[in-house]
């Protein structure tokens, strides 16, 4: 009797484990929602790399968010490696939770009025554990606008404007059509995707190039 109880809890078992692995894999995926407009390059858009390339890497991020500062090294590594396969493009959602995160993004925004967008990018991304904790980070802000030689007056001014501003939120409001609510939210091509590191990402960057 014990014996007969032990094998129907067996078959019980494995039955169950089968059953959750077919739901598991048979089910649709997160990365796989398809956004057909998501990869439409704005004139706005900041791109790294060649903005016709077959493949397009679509980041929306948050400068003072950690996850997107983890993300930073590999990113410009895929940029460097792919050259011409790929265009990079980072958008702007600032998350509420961090009070520096919009602030940032419109001194990068300010910056590409003079033709500097990704210097300060790179700048503000590289320092990140400098200012994410200061109650004051403009002047940290600033002092990278000098490194990279910037219009200082110009930059000030940029900064308040209304092109500016409408172009975090434009962003922001894509981000939001596009079902972001977090950061670093990507999307490759029009698929969304949730790789963690260099390899990953290669192997879709690969996958995607070779269709």
């Amino acid at each position: 009797m014990t014996k007969t109880i032990g094998i129907w809890i067996g078959v019980f078992v494995a039955t169950f484990a089968v059953l959750f692995l077919l739901v598991k894999y048979s089910a649709p995926k997160p990365e796989q929602a398809e956004y057909p407009e998501v990869s439409v390059i704005a004139a706005s858009d900041h791109i790294r790399g060649n903005p016709d390339a077959k493949v397009r890497l679509i980041e929306y991020g948050d400068f003072q968010c950690p996850g997107c500062g983890q993300a930073e090294p590999f990113l410009q590594q895929l940029t460097k490696d792919y050259g011409d396969k790929l265009a990079f493009v980072y958008r702007d959602f600032p998350l509420p939770s961090h009070k520096h995160a919009e602030r940032a993004a419109r001194y990068a925004e300010a910056a590409d009025l003079q033709g500097k967008y990704w210097e300060m990018h790179d700048a503000i991304f590289a320092g990140q554990n400098e200012w994410s904790g200061k109650a004051d980070a403009d002047p940290i802000f600033r002092g990278y606008a000098e490194t990279i030689k910037l219009d200082m007056t110009k930059l000030q001014q940029d900064i308040e404007s209304e092109v500016v501003k409408n172009n975090v939120e434009d962003d922001k409001k894509g981000a939001t059509k596009f079902n972001v609510n977090s950061t670093p939210t990507f999307f490759l091509n029009t698929k969304k995707i949730q790789p963690s590191n260099y390899d990953e990402f290669k192997a879709l960057i690969d996958r995607a190039l070779s269709s």
